[in-house]
């Protein structure tokens, strides 16, 4: 029973990147501040609109609260819509070099933003085409991976938790493309040096050769 219902909640919900309504029904969806669930170019992930409802939101399907989200951006000049810190060249160089692509950089958090309510906010450009798009309507999206909180980050549509597939408004991927399984790098950029923060899909060592200075190793 538990899997007929689980393939109507699929059938009903379900969406492919490459049909020409999808951008528009989503674009809908996350201005009413919906949640939904689609692949990126790390693990598969929610996504809500930035603002207190869409982060209230987020916190229902992932049911946590006072945890910050990662917010996604499609241009690296949406960055000072966020942030409150000046970037130093080397660090520049790291952002032109990695972004599109599977980095996490934390940075001061621009206080004027209000519904952000936290000192720092962590910011990535995706290497995913059809949600690059997708961000061209929003200054920013909230992003989580797929899981409960305190649960395991599904590998496969198959794997996300039932009460998460029960609260999205949509679910959108394309079998085709994307087929990692390993989270962004995250790096906190907020101090005089550089702290790693998580090891993912970028390597540090060839981070630190682009940014041309070791980094501190943070345990988590």
């Amino acid at each position: 029973m538990v899997f007929i219902y689980l393939q109507k909640i699929m059938k009903k919900r379900s969406l492919n990147w490459d049909k020409n309504d999808t951008l528009s029904l989503l674009e809908a969806s996350l201005t009413n501040n919906k949640v939904i669930l689609g692949d990126s170019d790390t693990v598969l992930g929610l996504l809500a609109q930035v603002s207190i409802k869409g982060k209230l939101a987020l916190d229902t399907v992932k049911i946590r609260e006072n945890k910050p989200y990662i917010v996604l951006i499609n241009s690296i000049d949406k960055l000072d819509n966020f942030i409150s810190q000046d970037i130093n060249p080397n660090l520049q160089k790291l952002i032109q070099r990695c972004w599109p692509g599977p980095l996490t950089l934390i940075f001061n958090c621009n206080k004027n933003i209000f519904y952000l309510n936290q000192e720092t906010v962590a910011i990535r450009i995706p290497n995913h085409q059809e949600l690059l798009k997708l961000l061209k309507f929003f200054p920013g999206l909230f992003s989580t991976s797929a899981n409960l909180s305190g649960q395991p980050v599904p590998k496969s549509m198959d794997d996300v938790d039932l009460k998460v597939l029960e609260k999205v408004d949509y679910i959108v991927e394309n079998k085709q493309k994307y087929p990692t399984l390993i989270p962004s790098t995250i790096l906190d950029c907020t101090g005089q040096r550089i702290k790693v923060v998580r090891e993912g899909a970028y390597d540090i060592k060839e981070l630190e050769e682009i940014y041309g200075e070791p980094f501190i190793k943070e345990e988590i």
